[in-house]
């Protein structure tokens, strides 16, 4: 969708072109040699503004009930502090990590802070807070992208992963937020419906895009399943090209070869709603933390020996991070 791209490169700074660049030269410099240090800052940060949620989907660790750190909501001035910070570096902030953004009380103010500092803002939602209110907010905030988690054409196949789940509320929603997209005259946000394709849904996988296109979205997305129970393979398509896994021994074994390099580790960062800082999107309980914004900076961290340290054994034995063998990357 064009649309995208437009609404990124009317971000563009001098200084966000500089870093991007830097974080390049670097990134294949580290290929090359190994042992080498980073140059820049991240272009890209996730920012996760709430860490509880309203459904109880099975292979998300909020929905099944395991996250060990702490399950809160992140400050505004902590928010702040970031943005400031990291501001005018920033092409993009995605508002999401784990839990439901939209039970933030301060979600829009997030929204707001990053899009005044000419941010690319995006979340992703499981779409049950789209009333009517909400969806005049969206539009009146700046939020460029929005992703709404639509894992089925009807209520039977839907509810069998989005537990807890309203499936004609999400629809209902997502066309409100159309209609009121259009009675606002504004092209923002892109709204993107994601499927996540399981065995159960597979055969409405098809017809998914113009079911999305009926409702009024811009993009529809079908998207592989990133198992946590890696002995749950009855949920796995029978597709192959909708699946990430192969399946040995009763197991799911990711289907890629796992090289020694990881382009997040250079050009994005995760911030936990406690202020953790972690590498990436797939340490869910904070395993790898970096360090902590209520105690440093982000650029401390960032350029922390112990950030260094976590980039070298990716790019030397990336095998050894458990994390990193149920990664996509």
């Amino acid at each position: 969708m064009w649309y995208r791209l437009l609404f990124l490169l009317q971000k563009f700074t001098f200084g966000k072109l500089f870093n991007s660049a830097c974080l390049r030269l670097s990134y294949l410099v580290k290929i090359v040699f190994k042992n080498t240090g980073i140059c820049g800052y991240p272009e890209a940060i996730s920012v996760e503004p709430a860490a509880v949620c309203n459904l109880h989907c099975p292979q998300c660790t909020v929905g099944r009930g395991e996250l060990l750190r702490q399950a809160d909501f992140m400050d505004l001035s902590l928010y702040r502090k970031i943005i400031d910070e990291l501001g005018n570096k920033l092409w993009y902030v995605l508002l999401y990590f784990q839990g439901e953004p939209f039970l933030s009380k301060d979600f829009f103010e997030f929204v707001k802070y990053a899009s005044d500092k000419k941010i690319y803002t995006a979340t992703s939602t499981n779409g049950h807070y789209l009333t009517a209110e909400n969806c005049e907010k969206i539009v009146k905030s700046g939020l460029d992208e929005i992703v709404i988690s639509l894992d089925g054409l009807n209520v039977d196949e839907y509810a069998r992963y989005r537990k807890g789940g309203d499936f004609d509320r999400v629809v209902e929603g997502i066309k409100r937020l159309a209609e009121t997209k259009k009675m606002l005259n504004s092209k923002k946000p892109v709204i993107t419906l994601q499927f996540i394709v399981f065995s159960h849904n597979e055969k409405s996988a098809g017809g998914f895009k113009s079911f999305a296109k009926s409702l009024g979205a811009d993009i529809a997305e079908l998207k592989t399943a990133q198992l946590l129970d890696l002995k749950q393979v009855s949920l796995l398509p029978a597709n192959k090209k909708f699946r990430r896994y192969r399946i040995e021994n009763g197991m799911a074994v990711l289907d890629k070869r796992l090289k020694n390099r990881c382009w997040r580790m250079w050009h994005s960062s995760v911030v936990n709603s406690d202020g953790n800082v972690v590498p990436c999107c797939f340490d869910k309980n904070a395993d790898f933390a970096l360090g902590n914004l209520n105690e440093s900076t982000f650029s401390k961290i960032w350029k922390s020996g112990k950030y260094k340290s976590f980039r070298n054994e990716v790019f030397t034995s990336r095998k050894s991070i458990s994390m990193c063998n149920n990664c996509t990357e």
